[in-house]
């Protein structure tokens, strides 16, 4: 992809004015700070006594240090195959009615999309694997 020029800085920008349009940083600071909630929980319920500077510390270096919107900018870049126009085009529709309502649900479509993938396995992949294992050679 193009990094080098005007070209390379108007990507660059496009994708990350199309990471915030999609809300990636939010979800992203969202799922951090459940991981960490578990983790001190996890913690605790292991009587293990985490100095509160020390946890304090960690989490301000882990949840609030800009390594993980680096490496999600970096990631993302590689990943959308888009050039700065394209970008601004997809953005544009994100920014619609439309597109925002596509986004309110994505959560809700992604849930029934790997409901529909486990139930798929269960009816149909599992059983032929099943009938599979029986039919093969054992040793």
């Amino acid at each position: 992809m193009e990094r080098d020029g005007n070209n390379g800085g108007d990507r660059r920008a496009g994708v990350v004015r199309l990471l915030e349009t999609l809300g990636v940083a939010a979800r992203l600071r969202e799922g951090i700070d459940e991981a960490l909630g578990r983790m001190k929980e996890e913690l605790a319920e292991n009587r293990l006594q985490v100095a509160p500077a020390a946890w304090d510390e960690f989490e301000h270096t882990v949840a609030h240090g800009d390594a993980l919107a680096r490496l999600t900018l970096e990631m993302a870049e590689e990943c959308v195959p888009l050039d700065a126009a394209e970008l601004a085009e997809v953005i544009r529709f994100y920014e619609t009615p439309a597109g925002r309502r596509y986004l309110e649900r994505l959560p809700e479509i992604n849930r029934a999309m790997s409901a529909a993938s486990e139930e798929w396995f269960q009816r149909v992949a599992g059983p032929r694997i099943e009938a599979l294992i029986d039919k093969s050679d054992k040793p």
